[in-house]
């Protein structure tokens, strides 16, 4: 199956925080048996593939992909709104309702954001990484990676625990030996 842009602003307002403009294209392969949807997707083969140029997300949320802290509090006292997209690329595998990341990447003028994980659609569970390489030097940022975690109508999301912990040990650190060095 293919499509041809798909309205990016109708699948952000399903999630009733973020927005977005543009059209998104792509591809679906499946080769599945099942009585419903979540047969059909839960025993599904294939792949699916995603391209989007030009168009834009809510600063918001590529702020918050990359723990961009100062500018996520501008984003959401409303400057800016909106990031323009200048490329996404998604290829996902389906293997026996096993989605899996093969390539996530999302480029805006602010970020680079990476993806990897899997989403496995037989018990509708979802484990996926965000790493986020901030365009320019930002002050208040965190580099370290968001986990998507659990179940899919409710996933927890959060900062990877361990490599947060290790960031903030070497700040501290610095902060202690070096002060200037800390920032």
């Amino acid at each position: 199956m293919d499509f041809d842009h798909v309205d990016v602003a109708r699948l952000m307002a399903a999630t009733h925080m973020f927005g977005g403009a543009g059209a998104i294209g792509g591809h679906l392969d499946i080769l599945t048996a099942g009585n419903s949807l979540a047969q059909l997707l839960g025993n599904g083969d294939g792949g699916l593939r995603l391209l989007m140029t030009g168009g834009d997300l809510s600063a918001l949320l590529v702020d918050l992909s990359g723990l961009e802290l100062g500018n996520a509090i501008l984003s959401a006292l409303g400057m800016p709104q909106r990031t323009p997209v200048e490329c996404m690329i998604t290829d996902l595998s389906l293997r026996k309702g096993l989605l899996d990341t093969r390539t996530f990447l999302l480029v805006t003028k602010e970020a680079n954001v990476h993806g990897s994980g899997w989403a496995n659609l037989r018990n509708e569970t979802v484990d996926l990484k965000l790493n986020t390489k901030a365009a320019h030097f930002s002050i208040g940022s965190l580099h370290t990676p968001i986990e998507i975690k659990g179940p899919l109508k409710s996933p927890s999301i959060r900062p990877e625990v361990g490599e947060l912990a290790t960031r903030g040990g070497i700040t501290g650190a610095l902060g202690v030996l070096m002060p200037p060095l800390a920032g």
